[in-house]
């Protein structure tokens, strides 16, 4: 009883930090960029990658509570960044696919290897467990070396930063010199955007019609999502 009474209590605060971290991913992308957000997040996640030898050091259960919180709130961060990174330096064309892939395909691949790794015969046993968290430091590792040569994102430059001289050279970098009207296109879509913007409010998800219909949508999702198991699998 006792075990699975921790197991609860780790569940519940992945979850608390999943939904700290998505409340307060766009402050965070918004204030210091999409591209340094990720570089920060990745550093966190590196050391969070040790948590599992650390709090079998220290035999404390404690100690990987306050990780696996962390674990939440990071990934919490990265669901909501790192997919808005991919669609602003996508071009308008592939932007679907390219977030599909940097989110919905990525994350079950890493619950598919997560699964596979974390099995009895492989990691899963009582002296191995922790490597599965810490194989994970190659991951933000191979991430945060590939960002330091990556661009900021277009959108961020020109809406947050006000910065369209920036904004016009990173996208003639993404899409090419020769596709002139392409980035004419997109920094014509930046002005839209950037006039239309309005600063969000929570409490529209239930007061405006088309919002709270998409809101429906995400509920319905999310619930046929726990239904069909894969909470239980996680």
């Amino acid at each position: 009883a006792t075990l699975g009474r921790l197991f609860s209590i780790r569940a519940l605060l992945i979850s608390i930090g999943q939904v700290l971290g998505a409340l307060l991913s766009f402050k965070l992308a918004d204030c210091l960029g999409r591209r340094n957000s990720l570089l920060i997040l990745n550093f966190f996640g590196i050391l969070n990658a040790f948590s599992g030898k650390l709090s079998t050091y220290l035999l404390s259960y404690e100690v990987f509570f306050a990780f696996e919180f962390l674990s939440g709130l990071l990934f919490g961060f990265w669901a909501i960044i790192l997919p808005l990174y991919f669609f602003e330096i996508s071009s308008i064309n592939f932007r679907g696919f390219v977030s599909i892939l940097g989110n919905q395909f990525s994350y079950t691949l890493g619950i598919i290897g997560a699964i596979a790794l974390g099995s009895r015969y492989l990691l899963g046993t009582d002296d191995l467990w922790y490597l599965v968290h810490s194989g994970l430091v190659l991951i933000p590792c191979a991430a945060s070396f590939g960002l330091l040569f990556a661009a900021e994102s277009p959108a961020h430059l020109y809406i947050n930063k006000n910065n369209k001289e920036e904004a016009e050279k990173v996208l003639i970098s993404l899409r090419g010199s020769k596709n002139t009207d392409l980035v004419k296109r997109e920094l014509e879509e930046l002005e839209k955007e950037k006039i239309s913007k309005k600063k969000p409010n929570f409490f529209h998800l239930f007061t405006r019609k088309s919002q709270r219909h998409s809101l429906f949508l995400v509920l319905i999702m999310q619930l046929c999502q726990f239904f069909s198991g894969i909470t239980l699998v996680n």
